[in-house]
């Protein structure tokens, strides 16, 4: 999620310090794109931020997964509704469903043309993953229905960054039983341990089950291999839940500090010795804690609020804006270039373009689905009680 869209109006539920690290992952997914589109000169410096790519990306699937169990927790405790009943779980999965779609499908038919239209020209580093490509009628369908991170050719096609969206909605199939899962047994340590469990064998499951599917040129590596990312998410949801003091504890504030820190250990040690992602999952930990611990107004303020809000809609618009700016500044004589300083540069304009672009698709693409999708989810709900009244009657 990505990426998860938010409605603007406020929410009583809504918690500053996830909108600021929304906030976080948005930045460092433009800042590492901008980066490896037009790379600087330090070898080092770009596989840093290659590796924060990768974390980044974990880190919006954490926050996915502990904003789908608050909404789950939320709706059991208002709405008294078991999660796994079968008119909550479709009523679930509409509203999900238009949380992200609308944005999705203007990605797909729009960004993605006029993206390809010059796509030859530019994003070098990417030269290699032309091989993924298609713009074929059968890649176009398997984007439609949301298909394309279970096949082992097309995971990039069309449009780079939306195989995340097929991870979100596959997880979303599985959320409400796992919530069931874990609090059917009503008990602290049992919550944690089944969680605990499901992300241990998370990868376990995806190796056992990957032969099933590799035969018909399917794969899982880019759906179940993620699952482990929302479990972390579900992880911190239940210290948030437990655990609603901790931020008020004596210690908190160096603890934050001290995981804050641990955090760039591990993409230092991938960048270092190009172990790609190995160590991410401890890191975004370390990240998701220090930002639950201490909550600091230097990073959690109205403009990281804001960009939280208008993440989903920034995370699907960057790439776009880095296509546009970069054929724009193609035509400028003397615009620096391939060094460590233009980076930054393009980084910051990128970033600040794409801000300007998420608001008007936030209220007039996101928003809109968000609230339709509500409708539907409440109608859905309230048919499926009704009809259930007659039966009784």
């Amino acid at each position: 999620t990505t990426h998860n869209p938010q409605p603007t109006t406020h929410n009583p539920q809504r918690l500053d310090w996830l909108d600021a690290l929304r906030a976080t992952a948005a930045i460092f997914v433009i800042f590492i794109h901008s980066v490896q589109s037009s790379p600087p000169a330090s070898h080092l410096f770009f596989n840093f931020t290659h590796v924060f790519n990768g974390f980044a990306v974990f880190l919006f699937f954490a926050m996915s997964g502990f904003s789908i169990f608050l909404t789950i927790d939320n709706d059991v405790k208002n709405k008294k509704i078991n999660p796994i009943e079968k008119r909550y779980y479709f009523s679930f999965l509409v509203k999900r469903f238009m949380k992200i779609a609308p944005l999705y499908y203007v990605s797909l038919f729009i960004f993605s043309p006029l993206l390809f239209i010059g796509w030859a020209n530019h994003f070098p580093v990417y030269d290699e993953w032309k091989n993924y490509y298609e713009t074929n009628a059968l890649s176009y369908l398997s984007h439609i229905f949301f298909l394309q991170s279970f096949s082992s050719h097309i995971k990039f096609a069309t449009y780079p960054i939306l195989w995340t969206m097929t991870a979100e909605l596959s997880f979303y199939l599985i959320a409400p039983f796992l919530f069931f899962l874990v609090f059917t047994w009503k008990d602290k340590k049992m919550s944690f341990l089944m969680v605990f469990l499901f992300v241990a064998f998370t990868d376990f499951f995806k190796s056992s089950l990957s032969p099933l599917f590799e035969p018909f040129g399917l794969t899982l590596d880019h759906t179940l291999a993620w699952f482990e990312c929302f479990g972390i998410g579900f992880f911190i949801f239940l210290l948030h839940k437990y655990y609603p003091d901790l931020k008020n504890l004596s210690i908190a504030k160096p603890l934050a500090i001290l995981f804050l820190l641990l955090a760039f250990v591990p993409s230092y040690l991938n960048a270092l010795h190009s172990h790609e992602w190995k160590y991410s999952r401890i890191e975004l930990l370390f990240i998701f804690l220090a930002f639950l611990l201490y909550p600091s107004k230097l990073i959690v303020n109205r403009l990281t609020s804001f960009i939280g809000r208008n993440s989903y809609a920034m995370y699907l618009a960057h790439y776009f804006v880095i296509y546009l700016f970069l054929k724009a500044v193609s035509h400028i004589p003397h615009y620096p270039s391939h060094n460590n300083l233009s980076s930054f540069l393009n980084f910051f304009l990128i970033t600040l373009i794409t801000i300007l672009i998420s608001i008007p698709l936030q209220k007039y693409i996101v928003e809109p689905g968000m609230v339709l999708g509500s409708k539907l989810g409440k109608k859905i709900l309230e048919e499926k009680k009704g009809s259930i009244a007659k039966e009784i009657k």
